[in-house]
């Protein structure tokens, strides 16, 4: 499928863009694209039309921020950042990058790497983090004023040994479903935090998945998982666990898709340690 290069940034020897934020519904940010950018402990800001850098929203070392990862607006419309090495999300204005504080205490959670604010149905409103480094776990923190709840997770959890990203299951189920371990999807029970059977790619073939990083549900209501190795986008019925097809592989992946955001009928990739982000026109739901 023929993609668009969105941003090619100038500088060389830069990480890998870990994450992509739209932000809607603000006046002077409706055409603006947020990336985490680890390698400049920066949040840098670009013209989501036309690719254009605008500068740095929020710039290196203020309010701390060391190693971004994750972001996502939350219910209050303000931007969340999961900063890895902080061992904190912190959180800022979507106004004008100011800081507003760590919202979840630090060291409450080892590096944490992906979140997710949810309500199940059940709790209600919450925010999941999930944590790196060599203890993984998932942690639920008050949406309101980022009090620990729990770990939903144990970290002595051997399926999150490598997890890197997670989604909850729209079918109801209760369940989520952690990537990136040992190139596997485990789904977990949200209220008992027991291990499903459902497991995509079971075995931990490399040629299904290859350092999986990134987990989407596409337009199609079908699972979207990067492949940051394996320089593909596979799809996967999320009813089976079962593989669909490699959406998109090869180039112009040279150095792997990291993370993916869809935005109208558009897809747009980070684009590993090429360092830019690829836009993918969709026609039916798929690029």
């Amino acid at each position: 499928m023929k993609s668009s290069p969105f941003h090619s940034p100038a500088r060389r020897g830069l990480l890998a863009l870990v994450l992509l934020c739209i932000c809607p519904g603000l006046a002077h940010a409706t055409r603006d694209l947020l990336v985490s950018n680890p390698a400049t402990k920066a949040i840098l800001r670009f013209d989501r039309i036309t690719g254009a850098a605008k500068g740095a929203f929020i710039v290196e070392g203020v309010s701390g921020l060391i190693n971004p990862q994750q972001m996502e607006v939350g219910p209050d419309g303000n931007l969340y950042v999961a900063d890895s090495d902080a061992s904190t999300v912190k959180r800022y204005s979507l106004i004008d990058g100011a800081f507003l504080g760590n919202f979840t205490a630090v060291g409450s959670l080892s590096n944490p790497i992906a979140l997710k604010f949810f309500d199940d149905g059940v709790q209600g409103l919450k925010l999941f983090v999930l944590g790196g480094s060599s203890q993984r776990q998932l942690k639920r923190y008050s949406a309101a004023d980022g009090t620990l709840e729990a770990t939903v997770v144990n970290s002595n959890s051997i399926q999150l040994g490598f997890a890197r990203d997670f989604l909850f299951m729209a079918d109801g189920s209760n369940d989520y479903l952690i990537i990136g371990t040992n190139n596997k999807g485990v789904r977990f029970n949200y209220l008992t935090g027991a291990v499903s059977t459902y497991v995509i790619n079971p075995t931990g073939s490399t040629t299904i998945l290859y350092v999986p990083r990134n987990i989407l549900y596409g337009p199609d209501g079908n699972l979207w998982i990067t492949s940051s190795a394996g320089n593909k986008i596979t799809r996967f019925d999320p009813a089976t666990g079962v593989k669909i097809d490699d959406i998109l592989s090869g180039a112009p992946f040279a150095n792997g898709p990291f993370q993916m955001q869809f935005e109208g009928t558009d897809l747009l990739v980070a684009n590993g340690f090429s360092n830019n982000i690829l836009r993918f026109p969709m026609t039916a739901g798929v690029p």
